[in-house]
């Protein structure tokens, strides 16, 4: 009895002087409140995603890179949407390209708010004069020269009738630039409406002709093509080119700065081709060019300096110089 009072006693001291009660560690059990697991790596189901995944690469990858590489896939567009200067939007009726541009390769109506754009080239703000076309003509990235290049702005009805080709000529970089071009046998109605579409044509694409003075004896015969001033006669042996004879006359009459530029042109030509084959001759009303280009001359090349691109190198076929001829307003008999 006098433990458990002096227990009490201790007790109550105590906690009355707010000193904790010493507890015998080795008296502690350790009570379990719940069950700490360790996560397992499922490595068996990592190596199957990592195998499906490496694939899904494998397989889709060709696919990616053709369509990354597809100016007409959605995902090429959406690539270089930044790049084509605004966002790419699509139609089921129009595929947009360049942004405002819509895509030069299918036939689209030709006006004054028409944009298209092909083969880096741009065209656009179309003006239908009688037997003319006005457009303004740009390139995406870097410069063209398009006279060494077979691009042609191909003309159609409403009911998609072909009409002619115009070819695409001059040098152009980013500027927009305003031309006006045609061709021999363009003639618009100012009461229909017409469709334009750029091509770019390969030899097999140019429609076959007949030369209709050809010889049957030796197969030669001429193809003589006139426009303003200038008569360019191309001479074929079995529909391939073997001679070029270029006249023009320029008038006085002419503007004077054009009139200049023209004589010192085609003084510099002469000079070029060497005066065993070209001449300049100049009189009161103005001057007379003349050159005689005999292509099958031994070891004869028409200068690379030269760029005339109305003279065209030993058997050019008949096919392309009419078709291209033509497509520059020439008229081609």
């Amino acid at each position: 009895m006098n433990n458990n009072q002096n227990t009490n006693n201790q007790t109550g001291n105590s906690q009355v002087n707010n000193v904790p009660e010493r507890v015998d560690p080795r008296s502690i059990h350790a009570e379990v409140i719940g069950e700490l697991r360790k996560e397992k790596i499922g490595k068996p189901i990592l190596v199957v995603e990592m195998f499906l995944l490496f694939g899904i690469v494998l397989i889709g990858l060709p696919f990616l890179y053709s369509m990354l590489n597809d100016e007409n896939s959605t995902l090429y567009k959406l690539v270089h949407k930044s790049e084509m200067g605004g966002e790419v939007v699509n139609t089921t009726t129009t595929t947009l390209v360049h942004g405002e541009y819509q895509d030069g390769k299918q036939a689209t109506l030709l006006s004054t708010s028409t944009k298209i754009s092909a083969y880096n080239i741009q065209l656009e703000n179309f003006k239908l004069g009688s037997n003319d076309l006005t457009f303004d003509v740009s390139v995406y990235t870097g410069t063209m020269d398009l006279d060494a290049e077979d691009y042609y702005l191909e003309i159609y009805s409403r009911d998609g009738q072909k009409i002619t080709a115009i070819k695409l000529i001059g040098s152009y970089d980013a500027t927009k630039k305003t031309v006006t071009m045609k061709a021999g046998d363009l003639a618009f109605n100012n009461t229909l409406s017409y469709q334009g579409k750029i091509v770019k044509m390969e030899e097999e694409d140019y429609p076959d002709v007949e030369i209709a003075n050809e010889d049957p004896a030796t197969n030669i015969g001429t193809l003589t093509c006139t426009l303003d001033g200038e008569t360019l006669e191309y001479t074929f042996q079995n529909k391939y080119l073997i001679e070029i004879k270029d006249t023009v006359n320029l008038s006085k009459t002419t503007n004077q700065d054009t009139y200049i530029n023209e004589l010192s042109n085609y003084t510099k030509e002469a000079s070029t081709l060497g005066a065993d084959i070209a001449s300049v001759s100049e009189n009161d009303d103005g001057f007379t060019y003349t050159a005689d280009i005999l292509l099958t001359k031994e070891n004869y090349v028409i200068p690379s300096t030269l760029k005339d691109y109305n003279y065209y190198s030993l058997e050019t076929p008949a096919k392309i110089i009419k078709y291209t001829q033509n497509g520059k307003g020439y008229v081609c008999k």
